[in-house]
Parts: C-alpha cells; sequence; structure tokens
C-alpha cells in the first residue's frame, strides 16, 4: 500500500469514527471495544457475459482482516468504524476453464451497528464504500477503479474470555452494484449485483 493511498484510508477512518461519535447521545455513558478479526470473503460474479460461450469474472476466495472501533449504549446498541481488507485474485472462467489475471483487492470502510439477538447471538447491519484495488489497471480496472455503495447483514456470536475479552464468530452479507468506467465505454449499460459472504474470527476488547 502506497504512503498516499495508507493516508487516504486513515483520513477516511478518522472521519468514520468521528461521525460514529456524534451518533452518541451526549447525555449517555458509552463504552469503548475494539474488535479484530480475520477469516475469509467469497464474492459473486463481477462480470458475466455470453458470446460464444460464457465468460465471468470474480474475485477469488480471498483472506480477510478486519477491525471495527465502536461504542457500545447502556440500551444494548452498538455503533463503530469499521476496516475490512480482502486480498485475493481476479479469476476469469471461459466456458470452463480458469485463470487469473493478477491481485485483486477489496477494502470496505464503513459504519456498523449491532444489538442483542438471543443469548449470546448479535445482529448486525453495516453500510460503507468498497474500494477495488487490482495489482495493474488492465482489463476492466483499465479506465479506473470503482468505489461503490455497499450495504450489509450479518450476525455474531460472543464467547466471553476475562470479563473484558469476548471470542467472536461473525458471518456478514453484502451486497452492492458493480461497473466501471471500461466497461460503459465497451457498451454494458447495466451494473451488475455482487454479492459478497465473510466468515470471521475474532477477539473484542472493551475498554
Amino acid at each position: 500500500m502506497t504512503a498516499p493511498l495508507a493516508t487516504r484510508h486513515l483520513a477516511a477512518m478518522r472521519i468514520l469514527a468521528l461521525a460514529t461519535l456524534l451518533l452518541l447521545p451526549p447525555t449517555l455513558p458509552a463504552q469503548t471495544f475494539v474488535r479484530i478479526g480475520v477469516g475469509a470473503t467469497l464474492s459473486s460474479t463481477l462480470v458475466g457475459e455470453v458470446i460464444q460461450a460464457p465468460i465471468s469474472q470474480r474475485q477469488s476466495f480471498a483472506p480477510t482482516g478486519q477491525v471495527i472501533l465502536g461504542w457500545a449504549l447502556p440500551s444494548g446498541y452498538r455503533v463503530g468504524a469499521e476496516l475490512r481488507y480482502a486480498h485475493g485474485t481476479l479469476d476469469v472462467d471461459d466456458n470452463g476453464t480458469s485463470d487469473d489475471l493478477g491481485r485483486l483487492a477489496t477494502l470496505l470502510v464503513g459504519i456498523m451497528a449491532d444489538g442483542p439477538l438471543r443469548g449470546q447471538f448479535r445482529w448486525e447491519a453495516a453500510v460503507g464504500m468498497l474500494r477495488y484495488r487490482p495489482a495493474e489497471a488492465t482489463g476492466i480496472f483499465r479506465d479506473g477503479t470503482p468505489a461503490p455503495l455497499t450495504l450489509g447483514a450479518g450476525i455474531s456470536w460472543h464467547r466471553p474470555l476475562t470479563p473484558t475479552i469476548d471470542l467472536v464468530i461473525a458471518g456478514r452479507y453484502d451486497f452492492h452494484s458493480f461497473t466501471t468506467d471500461r466497461l460503459t465505454r465497451e457498451g454494458y449499460s447495466s451494473s451488475q449485483g455482487v454479492h459478497r459472504g465473510a466468515l470471521l474470527l475474532a477477539v473484542e476488547r472493551g475498554f
């Protein structure tokens, strides 16, 4: 990750953290928590077409890292700023023959909320921006990389390890519309709906 890119990502996280803090009622105390997790993300097709044979492109199975900085309210609900990075490849399937076109990473920067469901389970909801980061500006990313709005929902299971540390297993689903400037120039008038699923194992600490 280049220095300018890292600076932009850190700036985005600061803005999200500030926006989340402003959502907290000023008269209510809130407990800060940090979650750090690892896991994997699977994505549906980014681009699919049939000329003489079916061809599709998608991000491969992608190892994933997650960081959440949030605040727990007395009501049991929580809000936080989330950063999730998935590192895979751009896979192409041409009539049953598979190949990869190099590294393709995604960076999700967003705001999440969760609340009690039942027992040790909690629901999760999220909204954010997903930035695609290919290794090279070629193919469908030749004329730029998209950063679509992403909506997500999920469920998490929490097991206390100490009074301040929890083990967390979380499943997350998110959806966004995908297109690029290159696809538009090639005559693709509509965007492709992309579904992603992630499974994460995390440690969460309250302060």
